[in-house]
């Protein structure tokens, strides 16, 4: 608790990270209401695209709407909250005022985690008011993947904001930070899986085993996972989300000890 009120202290006048998390809230809500006009002109008979504006569909059209903003926008606040340490030299500052290096390392990961209960609260509050206002059925409010789809928003959350940080704590200049994150989340993992590993090893579904694609397909768009398998590609589009959720938890894991070893033995 005192190191989750440090955190807070620090970053509660932050106005980039107050930003981001009011451009998060806003993105949701606008996210569903542009998905929302958009099924209304959808004619395909296999896919019904109003269905997901309703119980008991919402839940994963909402979380693969989190996995856009959790990307873009925690992920940027993971790279904010640990980069300003280093830039205003306050990692090195609560070292000398007694703090240890693994005291700093775990506030972040107490941070992170808090974060993504936070941002889990919203999803799951604005999820069941937006379902319960237009959906027609309302006695089907959960299916019996809710529970997972839950599990796995949350889990993809904690992800990217792990990853932000680790970017962090790897370069410690903020812009560079940004820059890289980016990067290699829009452009470079896709250049190695597709143009790189693809191609070496064809056919193979060990290209989707990197750390962004695991988190995006966690929560995908509903019905692509249907869509793909019937699709005539040499190879699967997705991972199951049983071993996209495997992965995640690998990856999340070794960041977090990758994060530590930088906090403990790196030059502050």
């Amino acid at each position: 608790m005192k190191l989750l009120q440090l955190e807070l202290l620090k970053f509660k006048k932050h106005r980039g990270i107050k930003i981001g998390l009011i451009l998060y809230l806003l993105l949701m809500i606008g996210g569903y209401f542009t998905f929302k006009e958009i099924s209304k002109f959808s004619d395909n008979p296999l896919i019904n695209l109003k269905a997901l504006n309703e119980f008991p569909m919402i839940w994963e059209l909402m979380a693969y709407l989190g996995n856009w903003m959790a990307f873009i926008i925690l992920g940027f606040i993971g790279i904010q909250m640990v980069s300003i340490e280093f830039s205003n030299k306050t990692f090195r500052q609560n070292v000398i005022s007694g703090l240890s290096r693994r005291d700093f390392w775990l506030s972040k990961i107490i941070s992170a985690f808090t974060l993504t209960l936070g941002v889990t609260v919203f999803y799951i509050t604005l999820t069941l008011i937006l379902g319960f206002v237009f959906s027609e059925d309302k006695s089907d409010v959960f299916s019996g993947s809710t529970g997972m789809t839950i599990l796995y928003f949350m889990l993809m959350t904690f992800g990217y904001i792990i990853i932000g940080m680790f970017t962090a704590f790897a370069i410690r200049r903020g812009t560079a930070a940004i820059f890289v994150y980016f990067i290699y989340g829009m452009f470079l993992e896709n250049f190695i899986r597709w143009a790189v590993h693809a191609k070496m090893i064809p056919g193979s579904i060990s290209m989707h085993f990197y750390p962004m694609n695991v988190l995006e397909d966690l929560t995908p768009l509903p019905y692509y996972s249907q869509m793909s398998n019937m699709s005539e590609a040499p190879v699967e589009l997705l991972l199951s989300q049983n071993m996209a959720l495997l992965g995640a938890v690998v990856y999340t894991t070794i960041f977090i000890a990758i994060m530590y070893r930088l906090s403990v033995k790196k030059d502050i």
